[in-house]
């Protein structure tokens, strides 16, 4: 099938009236019915879908005020109006008959027999939707007909024992259905009969809101805050959870690991510079983490581990980045990990020693003044 479903999977991730494996559609419901879906297609090797459904509730469409009069109208004659054949009044009527009346009621031409019907529009297969006409046999040769009044139910004048009655599609499933371009203008909200026929209806939504932790990743890397997730098709606790296990971001995006450190002067928190002159790199790094032996007072021999933490990435300087690669062609010249540090003054090399001509032209121009000190 398009998205190679075993047919256990499907059954398990499908969503009804979506449960038939050989057809596309019905595949691509249960593939957005898995948690994650996104992230468990790789592209480098087969998948196997897990998690828990987002949903096993039915799949309806919506229905405008007017498709919901045109379903209420047909249901209004259930059980009361008897089958007749050749009829096309609440009085009695045949299948076409029933069907002629509801179109004509809204104001779409119709007449009888079916095999007119079946020719008012377009041939459509299911699901079906309100005002479709449904029809069994042949086209050009049918011998019954009956109104969908959603993707599940019809409405339709059977035979002289059931009269009108109300059925599951799937009960009988008819040979194929036509959609008029009227009645599913009329159904899909696009046209109006008129300000006192129309309705609205108002939906209530509420957010369902995780605070999700991984405390092995806590204790192993610190806390790190990843980025916010938010999915509008999961509309169960346990599935936001199941969801979030996944697509979390459990460990920083880079760790960093410096060994045989023989320094002393670091503490966690410590914000370092990593920079590598031949990758054009520099990010700034947090200390995390630090090993050492706990006797050895210089702290030789530790083993330092960072992570690039958003809070302390800095963006790439390319100009000092070139200055830096201009000074030499050596990589191996510079050091890739440095901290920030100060540099104190060496004052042994400041000092300046003068000859004696220069000591006398000193005092030549200060006056040969005898009590002068040079310093």
């Amino acid at each position: 099938g398009l998205l190679q479903f075993k047919q256990g999977t499907f059954n398990y991730y499908c969503r009804p009236p979506y449960t038939n494996i050989r057809k596309g559609l019905d595949q691509l419901f249960a593939l957005m019915n898995i948690p994650g879906w996104r992230s468990q297609i790789t592209g480098y090797s087969g998948w196997s879908p897990h998690g828990v459904p987002i949903s096993k509730a039915e799949i309806k469409p919506k229905t405008s005020g007017i498709a919901n009069q045109i379903a209420e109208f047909c249901k209004s004659f259930v059980g009361k109006v008897p089958y007749v054949w050749g009829g096309n009044t609440p009085s009695g009527w045949d299948c076409s008959g029933f069907v002629a009346y509801v179109y004509n009621h809204f104001g779409i031409p119709m007449h009888q027999p079916t095999t007119y019907e079946e020719y008012q529009g377009t041939v459509v297969g299911p699901p079906y939707q309100t005002g479709d006409m449904l029809f069994w046999g042949n086209r050009g040769n049918t011998t019954h007909t009956s109104i969908a009044i959603d993707s599940q139910w019809r409405v339709g004048a059977d035979n002289s024992d059931d009269g009108t009655v109300m059925m599951r599609i799937n009960q009988w499933p008819p040979s194929f259905g036509v959609r008029n371009s009227k009645m599913a203008a009329l159904a899909g909200g696009d046209a109006s009969l008129g300000d006192n026929q129309t309705s609205t209806t108002k939906q209530t939504y509420y957010a369902l809101h995780y605070h999700y932790e991984d405390t092995d990743s806590i204790q192993k890397y610190g806390r790190h805050r990843g980025k916010a997730l938010a999915v509008d098709s999961i509309y169960d606790m346990n599935s936001l959870k199941a969801y979030a296990n996944v697509n979390i971001q459990h460990q920083p995006k880079t760790t960093l690991t410096v060994s045989n450190f023989y320094e002393n002067d670091f503490k966690i928190g410590d914000v370092w510079q990593v920079i590598v002159p031949e990758m054009n790199l520099k990010v700034g790094v947090t200390l995390l983490g630090i090993k050492y032996k706990p006797f050895n007072p210089d702290n030789s021999g530790a083993t330092l581990s960072f992570n690039n933490s958003g809070l302390v990435m800095q963006n790439v300087i390319n100009a000092l980045y070139n200055d830096i690669k201009g000074m030499s062609t050596s990589p191996s010249q510079y050091n890739l990990m440095v901290a920030n540090s100060s540099r104190p003054e060496n004052r042994i090399d400041n000092i300046v020693t003068l000859t004696a001509d220069e000591v006398q032209s000193i005092r030549t121009w200060m006056g040969d003044d005898e009590n002068a000190k040079i310093k």
